[in-house]
């Protein structure tokens, strides 16, 4: 599984019938894997808003996104309030700071090419959150090195 986070939230190159909210809670998941709390997941996605879900609620949200996820083999799961995500996936975000890592080692002008074939717009346009601003700002500055 492939996710496009640059430019537009997409699954495999295809568009994904996703909330707002299911994309953030996804992509938060995925970013900080196995290393989140349920509790961390409603504070960071639901910052500002004062209608935040009870811990149990998200797990209904779960079950909505993992529904969309089975062709994946992909599933996200609350363990002892931990945030589990199962299976094996790539992020477009991991494979741009791999790509722009090994740039700055070896100023390899041909890495170029391959950062501007992700690299297609900002961070997950999609939302306003606060974590997903400072990603986009994060991932804004590594691009503009370039």
């Amino acid at each position: 599984m492939y996710i496009k986070t640059f430019g537009g939230f997409s699954i495999e190159k295809n568009y994904t019938d996703f909330t707002k909210n299911k994309i953030e809670i996804f992509i938060y998941s995925v970013i900080k894997r196995n290393y989140i709390n349920v509790e961390n997941l409603i504070n960071n996605v639901w910052f500002e808003n004062d209608n935040k879900p009870l811990k149990k609620d998200i797990a209904v949200y779960f079950s909505k996104i993992n529904k969309k996820l089975k062709n994946y083999s992909v599933r996200l799961r609350i363990r002892n309030v931990r945030v589990i995500l199962e299976g094996k996936l790539d992020i477009d975000t991991e494979l741009f700071e791999s790509i722009a890592n090994k740039f700055f080692e070896t100023n390899d002008l041909n890495l170029l090419d391959e950062i501007l074939k992700i690299y297609k717009g900002p961070f997950l346009l999609e939302t306003d959150s606060l974590w997903a601003e400072s990603y986009r700002k994060y991932y804004e500055e590594i691009f503009l090195k370039y």
